[in-house]
C-alpha cells in the first residue's frame, strides 16, 4: 500500500509540475492579432506582451503607419512607436492581397509590424509590459481585403531569448499551453480520486 501511495504521489507531483510548466510558458505568449469579420466589415483586435530581448535592438522612434499590407505581413496602427530590428527577413505573409489597406478606426495602444522588418511598440514600452489596441476596416471582407483564413506565426529570437507575433485570420481556435496544462492536472486528480476510492 506503501509503494502504490508513493508511485501515485510521485506521478501526481510530475504531472503538477508539467501543467506548471504549460500555464508558465502561457504567460509570454507574445502578442496575438485576430481578425474577424462583422457585420460587413473586418474587425481587429490585438493584445500581449514582448520580451525586447528576442530583438536585435533598438531602431528608432516613428509614428506609425495605419493599415495592413498582407503579402508582406505588414499591419499597423496610429501612433508614436519605438522600433526594434529583428532576425528576420521579412514577416510570415497572411493572403494574397498586395495592396496598402488602410484602418478605419483605431484605439488603443500602437503597434507595428514595419516591412524592413521592424517591429514597433508603443513609445516608451517597456519589456514584458501588455499592449492591448483594436481596429476597424469598414466595407470590407476577408475576400476583398486579400486575407487568408489561418493562423501565422513571427517568431523572433536573439541568443537565448524568443518571442512572437501571431495573427490570426478568421476563427482559430486553438487552447493555450496553459489551458491544456490546467486541463491535463484536472483529469489527473479525476484518475487519482477514482483510484483511491477502489
Amino acid at each position: 500500500m506503501t509503494i502504490k501511495k508513493s508511485i501515485s504521489s510521485q506521478i501526481a507531483a510530475s504531472l503538477v509540475g508539467l501543467a506548471m510548466l504549460f500555464t508558465a510558458s502561457a504567460s509570454n505568449a507574445g502578442i496575438i492579432i485576430n481578425f474577424a469579420e462583422s457585420a460587413g466589415n473586418v474587425e481587429i483586435s490585438f493584445s500581449g506582451d514582448f520580451d525586447l530581448n528576442a530583438t536585435q535592438g533598438y531602431f528608432g522612434t516613428f509614428i506609425g503607419y495605419n493599415g495592413i499590407l498582407p503579402t508582406l505581413g505588414a499591419f499597423g496602427t496610429d501612433g508614436s512607436v519605438d522600433t526594434y530590428s529583428l532576425d528576420v527577413a521579412s514577416y510570415v505573409p497572411f493572403g494574397p492581397g498586395g495592396s496598402f489597406i488602410g484602418l478605419s478606426s483605431t484605439s488603443g495602444d500602437a503597434l507595428v509590424l514595419f516591412t524592413d522588418p521592424v517591429l514597433g511598440l508603443p513609445a516608451g514600452y517597456i519589456s514584458g509590459a501588455a499592449i492591448a489596441g483594436a481596429a476597424t476596416i469598414l466595407g470590407e471582407s476577408f475576400v476583398s481585403l486579400g486575407l487568408t483564413v489561418g493562423s501565422y506565426v513571427n517568431t523572433f529570437s536573439n541568443t537565448d531569448f524568443s518571442d512572437t507575433v501571431t495573427i490570426n485570420i478568421g476563427r482559430v481556435s486553438v487552447p493555450e499551453p496553459g489551458t491544456l496544462g490546467l486541463l491535463a492536472l484536472g483529469l489527473v486528480g479525476l484518475g487519482l480520486a477514482r483510484r483511491r476510492r477502489s
